[in-house]
């Protein structure tokens, strides 16, 4: 490292410590108490969002001529029906957390997976929203924050087209592991990794976070004790479910009284080395569709904005904080085919790394961030075209920050050079 890790988050007092010269978003931001009536205002955006998108989207209801696809949404269907513990395809079998609460939720299990998961997106919002906020971005930068957050259609629009998924719930617990291992409370963020794990097994990437977002050196013996005590009750999470809930994928008698569709999506010798290599044989011989889902999965807008919020020293330093998480999530890709699904959980270290391009192109051009409140709104709104369209195509997406460059671009025609306004503070 050409940098010292500059300490990210601490319990009290400002997040981030700007660099010499650069741009502090905020006094307030971060240490200060969100309020209660800008969090309702927070709360209320959100779930406007998450509203328009439920209005704009598809939904993979029985009556969708997709719904008989032998796809994830029959396993998690039969464990919310049946009983989550008495169900044992892997690795389905050990997402225990979703199909439990779909079953308790009024209104039957597809009334309580759709409020499940429209509740869970609307959540996530405001917890990318308190994240960029704890980070030290201010108001009108986390709200940046959570408009980029609900632009990426596999993140927010896709799992409310197949709301029996168990992604958007695990996304909302590790967006708030992440807030609670910024903010210094362990028993929180061991609880909140439970959850997290029997939502999803992924949850546990959020682990090394604890040690990453909070260490003030490279090796910090303590702290890394700390870590391994609030890791390994999701750790023993994960051990209950695998041993309580046996997989009986390669009992022939058991898949074959399991619907027709729950049999074809049955992977029948279930063991991390098969799946491994069954996956990456798949991936070697469809590996243009691995590279367009890779790139795809983040649109463009957001993986651009981080490109440039990488200029500032806090955002390396975060970025480099996050990238044991990262690691691990791209390390999906070797166990499942899913690609923008599997990869669409590293927004939780994207979103807040555009943000700081935000902030960089807004102290470069000496301008307030109302025009990039505006580019990730329209980004948004580009969601709502089309039902069935989860990322709008490349090419709008490209004219669309291009008709903003003259609003958000490293320069401004119509500022003098000389007049060095400074970065208002919001």
């Amino acid at each position: 490292m050409t940098e010292r890790i500059r300490p990210l988050g601490r319990p009290t007092g400002p997040a981030i410590h700007p660099a010499p010269g650069g741009h502090d978003p905020g006094p307030s931001a971060g240490s200060e108490p969100i309020g209660t009536r800008r969090l309702a205002a927070v709360a209320g955006l959100s779930a406007l969002c998450t509203a328009l998108l439920w209005l704009r989207t598809d939904h993979l209801t029985p009556a969708s001529p997709y719904f008989g696809l032998p796809w994830d949404h029959h396993m998690y269907i039969f464990m919310a029906t049946h009983g989550p513990l008495s169900f044992h395809v892997a690795p389905f079998n050990w997402r225990i957390l979703g199909p439990l609460a779909a079953w308790v939720l009024p209104g039957g299990v597809e009334g309580g997976f759709q409020a499940l998961t429209v509740a869970s997106v609307a959540l996530t919002g405001v917890a990318v929203w308190a994240l960029c906020w704890r980070l030290g971005f201010g108001a009108a930068l986390a709200t940046t924050g959570m408009l980029l957050y609900f632009s990426l259609g596999y993140a927010t629009k896709w799992t409310l087209f197949d709301f029996w998924l168990s992604d958007p719930l695990a996304f909302l617990l590790v967006v708030t592991a992440v807030l609670l291992a910024l903010s210094g409370r362990d028993l929180a963020f061991a609880a909140c990794l439970v959850a997290g794990v029997l939502a999803k097994e992924s949850a546990v990437f959020a682990a090394p976070l604890f040690y990453t977002l909070r260490a003030r050196r490279p090796w910090d013996p303590a702290l890394a004790a700390r870590t391994v005590a609030v890791s390994l009750p999701a750790v023993a999470a994960l051990v209950a479910v695998h041993l309580g809930i046996p997989a009986m994928n390669s009992d022939p008698a058991y898949v074959a009284s399991l619907p027709r569709p729950i049999r074809l999506n049955t992977i029948h010798h279930y063991t991390y080395g098969a799946v491994l290599h069954d996956t990456v044989i798949r991936r070697l011989h469809h590996w243009p569709r691995t590279v367009i889902g890779s790139l795809s999965a983040f649109g463009v807008l957001v993986p651009v904005l981080a490109v440039v919020g990488l200029r500032r020293p806090a955002a390396r330093s975060f970025a480099l904080r996050g990238l044991p998480f990262l690691v691990l999530v791209y390390v999906q890709l070797l166990f499942a085919f899913n690609t923008e699904r599997l990869l669409v959980l590293g927004f939780v270290v994207l979103v807040p790394l555009a943000v700081w391009g935000v902030a960089e192109l807004m102290e470069v051009r000496g301008s307030g961030p109302a025009a990039f409140v505006a580019l990730a709104g329209v980004f948004f709104a580009a969601q709502l075209v089309g039902v069935h369209e989860w990322e709008p195509n490349p090419l709008i997406q490209l004219a669309l920050i291009g008709a903003f460059v003259p609003l958000v671009g490293p320069w401004n025609p119509w500022r003098r050079p000389d007049s060095g306004a400074a970065v208002p503070q919001h």
